[in-house]
């Protein structure tokens, strides 16, 4: 997304952990939960499997969408 142009702030809280605090562009973003509309995304708990099956489903999809619009 970033690469066409979406740059959303769009953090998420998983069990307790953000992502602000690993992000390198917290310093920049202006995500600020005290603010109106800012929020955190709530993230499901899932295991490493799932998670990684979720991922390959979005990639092979967005490929077929890629193939399709090209031929």
């Amino acid at each position: 997304g970033i690469l066409e142009g979406t740059i959303t702030v769009n953090p998420y809280e998983q069990n307790g952990n953000q992502a602000c605090t690993y992000c390198a562009y917290k310093s920049v973003c202006g995500f600020d939960g005290r603010i109106e509309g800012y929020k955190m995304r709530k993230l499901p708990k899932m295991s490493r499997e799932d998670a990684l099956t979720r991922m390959r489903c979005e990639v092979e999809e967005e490929f077929n969408k890629a193939s399709e619009s090209q031929g």
